[in-house]
């Protein structure tokens, strides 16, 4: 009967403590533990003072890539939504040497626009639920090493993943170089 007892206090506790305990002490945990060893209180310091000596720390640096693209992408959402009043010249076609023909410029510097938020949004990950969500034909409950060797992988579905990954480095590949094309003509 005691035993009883004390598991039934014991699951009270553990329920008080998961409900009832200060988010402050779970916040205090944490930075405990990511700030407070040596290492991390001198690299934060570091980074500290280079984000205000430089405007910007290391870790901007491991994947600069990741960085430029976390930049860019509000920005052109933002520019998209933007009222514009002129249009660049290289949306008109050659042939239309008094540029008249504004719609057709328009749904061009459109496309642009669309196509570069794309890719942006693909290089910063925004769009990585969709992959995550689809199942590649693996058994995820097996170990990596194994899951790999195995010969139960669903084929179809692993080659439609791979058809994906394939198509979004296209959309990349076809999204930069088209931003490069027409980077000098984001202006208003």
């Amino acid at each position: 009967m005691s035993c009883d007892v004390s598991i039934t206090r014991l699951e009270r506790l553990e329920e008080w403590a998961y409900d009832y305990l200060p988010d402050w002490f779970w916040r205090c945990w944490r930075f405990c533990g990511e700030w407070l060893p040596p290492y991390m209180i001198k690299r934060r310091l570091k980074w500290f003072w280079q984000k205000r000596t430089r405007g910007f720390d290391d870790r901007e640096l491991w994947s600069l890539e990741y960085t430029i693209a976390k930049y860019i992408l509000p920005r052109l959402i933002a520019f998209k939504e933007f009222e514009r009043m002129g249009i660049p010249g290289t949306f008109f076609d050659e042939k239309d040497i008094d540029c008249r023909d504004d719609k057709a410029a328009v749904r061009q510097q459109e496309e642009f626009l669309e196509k570069s938020i794309a890719t942006f949004q693909y290089l910063v990950g925004a769009n990585e639920d969709d992959l995550d969500s689809m199942d590649m034909g693996m058994n995820h409950e097996l170990p990596f090493k194994e899951m790999m060797k195995s010969k139960n992988i669903d084929q179809t579905k692993m080659d439609a993943y791979r058809a994906e990954i394939a198509r979004r480095d296209l959309v990349i590949e076809e999204g930069l170089q088209l931003f490069a094309k027409h980077f000098r003509t984001l202006w208003d």
